[in-house]
């Protein structure tokens, strides 16, 4: 089983625009990121979780329409910076088809901390994280990919 762990593209500026949708250079890295995603072939998630904030909604319908999963895209509780991982942990540890889950920081970099071991991950906006389970409680980070890795 894989999980992806997304953080949502660059927003806008907060000031020009309190509910942050995707800024122009948000939307165009998570068209990159998506159309690699896509051009893989091996990127097809049942499901696309997503923290209901504006930015993290349009990062998942994006990366949906890359993926022809359009109709998998959902709001879920508990994606939010600060939430506890707990949750999550025990949904992709007793879960058995492949996941991704869109939000933000620091809520990504605890959830590989958390599932790998290793502390003191960061995530760049767009960035996607795979992760692998070999066993029960035995994660492993498969591959990164953030835009500036395809430019």
């Amino acid at each position: 089983m894989k999980v992806y762990l997304v953080r949502h593209a660059t927003p806008a500026d907060p000031d020009k625009d309190a509910e942050r949708p995707l800024s122009e250079k948000g939307i165009d890295d998570i068209l990159l990121v998506a159309g690699r995603m896509s051009e893989s072939g091996t990127v097809a998630p049942e499901r696309i979780y997503h923290s209901g904030k504006l930015r993290a909604r349009q990062t998942a319908e994006i990366i949906a329409r890359a993926l022809d999963l359009t109709e998998s895209v959902e709001e879920a509780p508990g994606l939010m910076p600060y939430d506890d991982t707990g949750g999550w942990i025990d949904f992709v540890e007793n879960g058995t088809s492949d996941t991704m889950l869109v939000g933000h920081m620091p809520f990504m970099a605890r959830m590989v901390g958390r599932m790998t071991g290793r502390t003191g991950s960061s995530f760049h906006m767009s960035q996607v994280t795979c992760l692998e389970r070999r066993g029960p409680g035995d994660w492993f980070v498969l591959w990164n990919m953030t835009p500036d890795d395809l430019r």
